[in-house]
């Protein structure tokens, strides 16, 4: 449901004329019948996946991984547990 308001949210802001490419990762969330159903009605829209078992394409999955690295070293039983690292490490990835 979230993904389908944030393609209305896309459709609604982006002008009718262009075209629309999203590359997304295999998520079944990105395949289910109801978004199959809206790119039907929405042809302008294309999906390019990024193939599976490719977590390293994914800028996002990348970087959750640099900051669980970084912010739970050995001895931090989580990343919440580092909190104030990783406030510290998204500053410094900022600069």
């Amino acid at each position: 449901m979230e993904f389908r308001r944030f393609f209305n949210l896309i459709d609604k802001s982006v002008p009718a004329d262009l075209d629309v490419h999203l590359i997304v990762d295999n998520s079944s969330t990105h395949k289910t019948p109801s978004i199959q159903r809206w790119l039907v009605r929405h042809p302008r829209f294309t999906l390019h996946f990024t193939p599976t078992y490719s977590s390293w394409l994914n800028l996002v999955e990348r970087w959750f991984s640099e900051l669980t690295t970084k912010v739970a070293p050995p001895g931090h039983a989580s990343i919440g547990q580092g909190a104030g690292g990783v406030d510290s490490d998204m500053g410094h990835q900022l600069e």
